[in-house]
């Protein structure tokens, strides 16, 4: 999507945005309001559809304005988003790896070269080799 597509959609595009956003924007805070109750995201989320509501239907007077302002605020909060979903999942991969590490004793900071390039298995132990037990593999 180009960036001006984002920006100047054209009049027909904005009306129907601004009216999609503000009927979305009523519905999710009627559904804050009843479930969690809280005063702070409904009346956000109620100001900003009567906001857009308002844009749509009186568009040829401050259509254009309500659209850019909720333009520049979705553009910052996909910004915050992005980068705050990037972190996370970086974190976990960080952490989900340096826990299975720690979970299977693994210290790579610790490791003695040396000693292994000497040892002749990869075990840590080797298993017993007697000829009982190479008898029962399989």
């Amino acid at each position: 999507m180009s960036s001006d597509a984002f920006w100047n959609p054209g009049a027909g595009a904005e009306r129907r945005q601004l009216a999609l956003f503000g009927a979305v924007a009523a519905t999710v805070a009627g559904a804050a309001h009843l479930l969690l109750g809280a005063a702070t995201l409904p009346l956000v989320l109620g100001t900003a559809a009567a906001f857009a509501l308002a844009g749509a239907a009186l568009h040829r007077f401050i259509g254009r304005p309500v659209y850019l302002l909720l333009a520049l605020v979705a553009s910052a909060i996909r910004a915050l988003v992005s980068r705050v979903v990037i972190a996370l999942a970086y974190a976990l991969a960080i952490v989900g790896v340096g826990s299975l590490m720690r979970l299977f004793r693994m210290d790579l900071l610790r490791r003695d070269f040396a000693a292994a390039r000497a040892a002749t298995t990869l075990f840590v132990e080797a298993p017993a080799s007697d000829r009982e037990s190479f008898g029962r593999q399989s």
